[in-house]
């Protein structure tokens, strides 16, 4: 199944390798100031709730302040299964929607099925209902993970509507299986008609819609030969598409369908060869949002924290998808994370409940707790010449863990903001 997938590789790829370096990145600030049990409650600022539904805002003023004209701000998960980090993310997105002028979500979903589902929501859909199947599971079937499309869809007739766009190379939806293949033949029949031969055409056809049905039926990883033929056409269809910029999300785009193309032949090199392209074609197709679909606009970006903290790379030739989003648009990228003292997350590959480790004394989670607050969060200045940092403070970083032999908490290194809440509990699954 494609969680089972997925999770292998995050486990597999990342658990085994990231940790290593995780820290190897250099910090972005420039001083370091200490923040220990005594002084932290200089730093932090209290809030009243995670519920989703609570519109009064007057609790998040100082991280409002403290994110600035940051265009593109990053709300990351440690887990896609934690009922009040995903409720905090969207009170966080409702807030930058409603009162800071964001007016773009960009979710950890597919490009293509994504485009395809905001022109559906254009002719009156709803995306709620047509999510299962199409976007990440855990945001289509939890009860709290459909907050977050349900509000898209509220927004939908109002004055400024939340734009939606889909940042994943990795295509898993019913809609790209169906019709990502038939529609890009299409879109090159009709524009690009001399870009490839009839027979380099049928091979690309073959082979990329094997790529996108691998989860749901046997995959043959093919041979070395046509490996390398998948590529050199892949080169030419770049070299066609790879030039014009766009002003539509429309789907029928040269610049959506060169994003397409190289996004495909990332997947390709993941499967074929171990070479993990992923998280830099995440990148990219943000990039091409940004600057070319949605130029000017405020974005938000909605993913699992391995894609989304900055100064973190996988291992020496690959860093991770907000490493290249912090590289390119510097402090214009501001990320948000969240963490919780005690209770449960549900495993988003067996669907079970899964308690998360005790937060050790010395640890941010317990120092943040013995300040007596159930609700609160840190936030960093945007322009800061300095970073604030729990040197030699554990945090939890992914799944709500504690990870081994690493001393340095990320607030300041890897990401900018963190919203604790003292207890959480497993996102309810609902269809």
């Amino acid at each position: 199944m494609m969680h089972t997938f997925r999770t292998k590789v995050f486990r597999s790829i990342f658990l085994s390798t990231a940790l290593q370096a995780i820290y190897a990145c250099p910090a972005s600030a420039q001083v370091t100031q200490q923040i220990s049990p005594e002084n932290v409650s200089t730093y932090v600022h209290n809030y009243k709730t995670t519920s989703a539904s609570d519109e009064d805002f007057s609790d998040l003023t100082a991280f409002g302040d403290a994110i600035g004209d940051a265009r593109i701000v990053a709300l990351a998960e440690q887990s896609h299964g934690a009922s009040q980090e995903f409720d905090i993310k969207v009170r966080l997105l409702k807030y930058l929607h409603q009162k800071k002028g964001f007016d773009v979500l960009v979710i950890e979903s597919g490009l293509f099925d994504m485009a395809e589902l905001a022109k559906h929501m254009q002719a009156g859909e709803k995306l709620d209902d047509e999510a299962p199947g199409n976007v990440f599971y855990m945001y289509a079937k939890s009860a709290e993970g459909r907050k977050l499309l349900q509000y898209v869809d509220q927004t939908q007739k109002q004055a400024r509507p939340l734009q939606f766009a889909g940042m994943d190379s990795q295509h898993t939806g019913k809609i790209s299986q169906d019709t990502l293949v038939e529609k890009f033949t299409e879109y090159l029949r009709l524009n690009a008609p001399d870009a490839l031969s009839s027979e380099e055409v049928q091979f690309y056809q073959q082979q990329t819609k094997a790529i996108l049905k691998r989860f749901d039926q046997p995959y043959n990883i093919p041979d070395e030969a046509a490996q390398t033929r998948y590529f050199q056409i892949a080169d030419k269809l770049s070299h066609t598409l790879c030039s014009k910029p766009e002003t539509t999300n429309t789907g029928d785009q040269t610049g959506f369908w060169c994003r397409i193309n190289q996004s495909m032949a990332a997947v390709a090199k993941g499967i074929w060869s171990n070479d993990s392209q992923r998280d830099q074609a995440m990148a990219d197709n943000v990039i091409w949002l940004a600057e070319d679909v949605y130029a000017g606009k405020k974005i938000i970006i909605w993913g699992h924290a391995v894609h989304t903290f900055y100064d973190f790379a996988f291992d020496a030739t690959h860093k991770n998808a907000g490493t290249v989003l912090r590289d390119h648009f510097k402090q214009q990228y501001y990320v948000v994370n969240t963490t919780a003292y005690a209770g449960s997350i549900r495993d988003f590959d067996s669907l079970k409940k899964v308690n998360i480790p005790a937060a050790p004394e010395n640890s941010l989670e317990a120092i943040l707790h013995h300040t007596g607050k159930t609700h609160s969060y840190v936030a960093l200045e945007k322009n800061r010449n300095r970073t604030m940092s729990f040197t030699n403070v554990p945090a939890r970083l992914f799944d709500f863990e504690y990870m081994p032999n690493i001393s340095v908490n990320g607030l300041g290194q890897k990401y900018d903001a963190i919203f604790y809440y003292q207890d959480v509990e497993p996102v309810e699954m609902q269809r």
